[in-house]
């Protein structure tokens, strides 16, 4: 980690096609120039009275499919139960009783939460740490966040890195940003030099909360630490500051971002892209994704060609439309949508029944934008030039 650049230096890096550059009659790239856009196929433990600080009731807790159903009715887990549930991940579940079971086991493991913490306030670790497993298997919000809380709060040193990285997004979606900015400020007091998952967790906040000014202390912070900041974090942090036009913050974070160092997603990858995209920097998304040795798939083709059309770079959009044929794609109906558009703005409305024939060979649906498409033959405004169109990814 505290040798990228010596790893990046050695490591030969595989050049393939391009979406962008130029194609010879036989189909091959032959350059990789400003367009050329790589597709590629805390102390001792204490104990404290739960329901001092936890609360008689559970806020922010997320609708599930039986929520119609009165208190009254929920019959309780047995903490056995309970066990069990901690045992299984959400997609076994699913799998094995149906979505209808799975959320109405959610709903029972949130109701038998609460009566436990009604019921027992002096739990053990064991039995909070049970109760966070099942949580995790049932995606329960609130059981995760107020186990974590429980933990830090009483045990915290029977919390261990996973436990965080687990809840993250439950404290993300629940809006428990101070919260989550306490534990990490618990955490800094007790460590002076925290583990990364802490900056990784209370920087998450930030970027929900758009602290800009917190958000550049925590990555200057995290580099004097010596520790690599995730991409994926990187780029939600881009599409955050994209969403309210900030091109100077966009490019001020960009800065420090490399498409060949750290773990690249193909989610953080094209949220990079669209994040570039939608702040009128269309040249540095091709350029990054230019130098990325990621391989092509679907969704990065749409959004490269998306980028593309949304900014009205012509010769960019055909020169991606030329060379999709040098890959095996399999494209849905979103993916189609766009490519009508780009030959719409490319003037090129002749070839439009060559995609819609091309769509039903593949058993691909037209929906209701491609008939709009096909019909007026035209690109609103509203498809030119908007944030709003653009898929968080």
């Amino acid at each position: 980690m505290h040798r990228l650049a010596a790893i990046r230096a050695s490591q030969a890096v595989l050049r393939r096609p391009t979406a962008l550059s130029a194609a010879s009659s036989r189909h091959v790239v032959t350059s990789r120039g400003i367009a050329a856009l790589v597709l590629r196929p805390v102390g001792p433990p204490q104990q404290h009275v739960l329901s001092s600080w936890l609360g008689k009731t559970t806020h922010g807790v997320r609708a599930f499919a039986s929520h119609h159903t009165n208190d009254d009715h929920v019959e309780l887990l047995s903490f056995s139960e309970v066990k069990k549930l901690g045992l299984t991940t959400m997609d076994e579940l699913i799998h094995s009783r149906g979505k209808p079971a799975f959320f109405a086991a959610a709903k029972r493991l949130k109701f038998t939460w609460k009566d436990f913490c009604a019921h027992n306030p002096y739990p053990s670790a064991t039995e909070l740490k049970t109760f966070f497993n099942a949580g995790r298997a049932l995606d329960a919000d609130s059981v995760l966040v107020e186990t974590v809380m429980a933990m830090h709060k009483v045990f915290p040193k029977e919390l261990k890195a996973r436990h965080f990285m687990e809840s993250r997004v439950s404290f993300l979606r629940l809006r428990k940003f101070d919260e989550m900015q306490a534990i990490f400020d618990a955490e800094k007091i007790a460590h002076p030099h925290p583990q990364p998952i802490f900056y990784i967790w209370v920087l998450t906040a930030s970027i929900e909360q758009n602290n800009l000014d917190k958000i550049k202390a925590l990555l200057a912070e995290m580099k004097h630490e010596g520790y690599m900041i995730p991409n994926e974090t990187v780029s939600r942090l881009l599409f955050n500051l994209a969403k309210k036009g900030d091109k100077d913050g966009i490019l001020d974070i960009f800065a420090d971002l490399d498409p060949n160092v750290g773990i690249w997603t193909v989610p953080a990858l094209n949220r990079t892209l669209v994040s570039l995209g939608m702040a009128g920097l269309p040249q540095l998304a091709f350029k990054f994704y230019g130098e990325s040795t990621m391989d092509l798939v679907a969704a990065t083709f749409k959004t490269v060609l998306e980028i593309a059309v949304r900014n009205e770079c012509k010769k960019e959009a055909a020169d991606i439309l030329h060379n999709r044929k040098l890959f095996d794609l399999t494209l849905d109906t979103p993916e189609y949508n766009i490519i009508l558009e780009a030959l719409i703005l490319l003037d090129r409305c002749d070839e439009m029944q060559g995609i819609l024939d091309e769509m039903a060979a593949a058993g691909v649906p037209a929906n209701a934008k491609s008939n709009y498409l096909v019909k007026t033959k035209t690109l609103d405004r509203i498809y030119l030039h908007s944030k709003h169109l653009y898929v968080q990814l």
